[in-house]
């Protein structure tokens, strides 16, 4: 149950105020902390994954094919975690889904339509008939 923090007069007490702010601030300076440690070790990742890219180039990739790979594996990685995430119902009416999609449900398009990953192309506007 929360403490009532008013005096007589109905106004905040004001050191208890204070020591709410204080706590709080204390947790922020504490959060602050922790990204900063992390942010390093983040960093030093990085720079191994920047190494295994250089690997890869020197073995004929170039690195933005190399890190498309990287990143449709991570896509595939999702769409098979949020398929397992499915209540039973669920991926019934969603093989149900696959299944009317027929071919195009292996993909990258019908992987997109499944998803609901589908960006709308805008077609170019007609120009106007010379006169």
């Amino acid at each position: 149950m929360a403490t009532n923090i008013t005096n007589a007069g109905n106004k905040l007490d004001t050191k208890i105020v204070e020591q709410f702010l204080k706590d709080y601030e204390r947790h922020e300076g504490e959060i602050r902390s922790i990204k900063a440690e992390n942010a390093k070790r983040c960093r030093e990742v990085q720079e191994r994954q920047k190494k295994i890219v250089e690997l890869a180039k020197g073995a004929g990739m170039t690195a933005k094919a190399f890190l498309t790979e990287v990143k449709n594996r991570a896509d595939l990685a999702r769409i098979e975690r949020r398929k397992a995430e499915l209540e039973d119902n669920d991926k019934d009416s969603f093989e149900a889904i696959q299944a009317a999609l027929g071919q195009l449900a292996d993909t990258p398009l019908g992987a997109a339509a499944m998803t609901g990953n589908v960006t709308k192309i805008n077609k170019p506007k007609p120009s106007a008939p010379a006169h």
